[in-house]
């Protein structure tokens, strides 16, 4: 029963794996996701303040 269950579970896992490879990798939501992160690091990288930092 414990096998099944875990063989079952792998099944599961590549599933949704291949899924989001096929799916969501590379989709414009997120490019929009990578594209926001990158400009709010440049954002806080050119706007933090280096001389009151500890």
């Amino acid at each position: 029963m414990f096998e099944m269950i875990k063989m079952m579970q792998q099944v599961l896992n590549e599933k949704e794996f291949s899924y989001w490879v096929h799916q969501d990798l590379f989709s414009l939501q997120w490019w929009l996701i990578v594209v926001i992160n990158a400009l709010f690091l440049l954002l806080f990288y050119f706007f933090i303040d280096r001389h009151s930092t500890i």
